[in-house]
């Protein structure tokens, strides 16, 4: 972001038309304060309370509530619900998911991802250096899709899927994510024959999908935790 603290102010006023309200307000902060640095975090800080319409925000209250983040954090789910809200705005998310940070969720996620064993079809994982990176990565975006999605990734959100995670891969990582959301079509039991699997790949790869679907898909992944773009 050339200028992040305008870009963030105008996330936030499309993600907050009429103001940040008191209850969200701790757990955005929150959020800024794993974003930006404490000089931009300033910056919005003091922004938003002058917009704020309640009134009920004091800048020494916030100050005081940053100073004591460690004895009484914010709830992790209002942080999610704040990040959800944002990305539905168009906050972009991050290109990939911390390493280090798991899925909301994962352990309540019920059985073993379906989509692994989509993602093994292709091969073993026994690869070196950066085949075996790449199914490192691969794996991370389908341990996060199996909490995201522990339905399964509708048709609805099979296109812009594809393109918020072809940002960060590579055109064959495209094509393997792709292809596993053939493979769970195919296993739920939608109608698609052999012949037409490799079209449908290429359609989810090439087809634009609308602003309102990208954002609609980035809501949901925030929702579980996929951090916003820093």
């Amino acid at each position: 972001m050339s200028n992040p603290i305008s870009a963030v102010l105008g996330w936030l006023r499309a993600g907050y038309p009429d103001g940040v309200p008191p209850k969200d307000f701790f757990p955005l902060l929150a959020l800024l304060e794993s974003t930006l640095s404490e000089e931009e975090l300033r910056s919005v800080t003091a922004t938003l309370i002058r917009e704020n319409p309640e009134g009920e925000i004091r800048e020494e209250d916030v100050w005081e509530a940053i100073a004591r983040r460690t004895d009484s954090p914010v709830s992790s789910a209002d942080v999610r619900d704040v990040a959800s809200r944002l990305a539905a705005a168009g906050w972009p998310l991050s290109t990939l998911p911390d390493a280090d940070a798991p899925p909301h969720s994962a352990s309540d996620a019920g059985d073993a991802p379906a989509e692994s064993s989509a993602l093994d079809a292709d091969g073993d994982g026994s690869g070196e250096g950066e085949e075996t990176d790449s199914r490192r990565i691969l794996q991370r975006i389908v341990d996060w899709l199996a909490v995201g999605y522990p339905q399964g990734v509708p048709p609805t959100d099979r296109v812009p899927l594809v393109a918020l995670l072809g940002r960060a891969l590579s055109e064959q990582e495209a094509e393997e994510i792709a292809a596993m959301l053939v493979h769970q079509a195919q296993r739920e039991g939608e109608s698609i024959a052999p012949a037409d699997a490799g079209a449908l790949i290429t359609q989810f790869i090439d087809q634009d999908p609308s602003k309102e679907d990208l954002e609609r898909v980035s809501a949901r992944l925030a929702a579980k935790g996929w951090p916003l773009q820093r």
